[in-house]
């Protein structure tokens, strides 16, 4: 727990320019409170974009997505949408919708702890609130990590099979993440 929040600390201290969605983004793809304050999320979606998306696609890929993101093929792989392969048309739903998972799972885990002049608090409850469970906690970011991974696989499998429009996805690429799914972990997934 000390880990992650030296590493939200030093996150939130990096420049904004890098970010590639925002609140209204995450509220897409799960139930986050109206009052949650953007700042609050800044340094988890950076720790989403550089810690479980930016692996997967490389440094290089990645520092160039941040780079054009305006550039239409990036913004194709940023927000999804279909594509035609060996004759058939899929759908995928884009990074910006894994980014959001992972986000939203990394604000949960630690939504309910506050720094304090006198160190790490849990907030209590309202008069008609109860706590959630850590258990409770878990499968909620356990669930959000799983539909992050989910829309991160169809990311990188429509960039395999459209590769010749992303000069800089090359087959050497791969990720040694054991949070992703094998086909991902041990290589490129395939192209069908």
């Amino acid at each position: 727990m000390h880990n992650h929040w030296l590493m939200v600390q030093y996150l939130r201290n990096m420049p904004l320019l890098d970010l590639l969605i925002d609140k209204s983004i995450i509220n897409n793809y799960a139930q986050l409170a109206l009052n949650v304050e953007e700042r609050f999320l800044t340094p988890h979606i950076r720790a989403s974009q550089n810690l479980d998306i930016e692996p997967s696609l490389g440094n290089e890929f990645y520092y160039d997505l941040l780079q054009n993101r305006d550039n239409d093929n990036y913004k194709a792989l940023l927000n999804g949408g279909t594509y035609t392969f060996d004759g058939r048309t899929y759908m995928f739903q884009g990074l910006r919708a894994s980014i959001a998972c992972y986000a939203f799972a990394r604000y949960a885990q630690s939504a309910n702890v506050v720094s304090t002049p006198f160190g790490m608090q849990t907030k209590s409850a309202q008069e008609y609130a109860t706590t959630a469970s850590n258990k409770d906690v878990q499968a909620v970011c356990a669930d959000a990590r799983a539909s992050g991974m989910k829309y991160l696989s169809e990311c990188l499998l429509f960039l395999n099979r459209n590769e010749s429009t992303y000069p800089l996805w090359r087959d050497t690429q791969t990720c040694t993440s054991n949070e992703l799914p094998q086909s991902i972990r041990f290589g490129r997934p395939k192209k069908y």
